[in-house]
């Protein structure tokens, strides 16, 4: 219920100041329209409280690739000859999947079990993941050298988390050093 008020509470005037990161991949796969609408609807996303702001922020990085002209071919971004989605469009599909993925919510079971996120590389185990027991465990990216997947996902990563180009090019270089290593 909290989560279905938040939605409602998401603004979707596009604030004509917005800043979006100038970075031709951007340019490339939206129209100018539909960038200032995806970047205010962002602004208006991280101004609620976690977890409400995560929640709605998977919801619209869950859009991206189909809202995109560019689509995901092996380790790059492709740009298609997909004409651009109007912004319009691009709010109807955030609002289509924050719906479904609140529907989603009511088959989850949650229990009290604990979880910990522990940072670390699978060449060197960290000294507290020895000699323990788990029932799962998650590693990302599963290929690390295989894709560099900051390209992959680089419309994602300049959407929700990075915001300029500087920023993205450092991410890459951290990536690839830590490949190299």
């Amino acid at each position: 219920n909290k989560l279905r008020r938040s939605l409602e509470r998401i603004s979707h005037k596009v604030n004509p100041n917005v800043e979006i990161p100038d970075v031709a991949i951007l340019q490339k796969s939206f129209s100018d329209p539909a960038l200032k609408y995806i970047y205010s609807l962002r602004d208006s996303i991280n101004s609620l409280n976690s977890p409400e702001k995560d929640f709605f922020l998977f919801s619209l990085l869950s859009i991206l690739n189909d809202a995109s002209k560019a689509k995901k071919s092996g380790g790059f971004l492709r740009i298609t000859k997909q004409r651009k989605v109007a912004s319009r469009v691009i709010r109807t599909m955030f609002i289509e999947a924050s719906k479904k993925f609140l529907n989603n919510l009511k088959f989850l079971n949650y229990s009290n079990a604990t979880t910990t996120a522990i940072l670390g590389d699978a060449r060197k185990y960290p000294a507290e993941v020895k000699g323990r027991k788990y029932d799962a465990i998650l590693t990302s990216p599963p290929y690390p050298n295989r894709h560099d997947y900051t390209r992959i996902y680089e419309l994602e990563l300049l959407v929700g988390f990075i915001n300029n180009n500087q920023s993205l090019k450092f991410l890459r270089y951290d990536t690839l050093r830590s490949h190299v290593e």
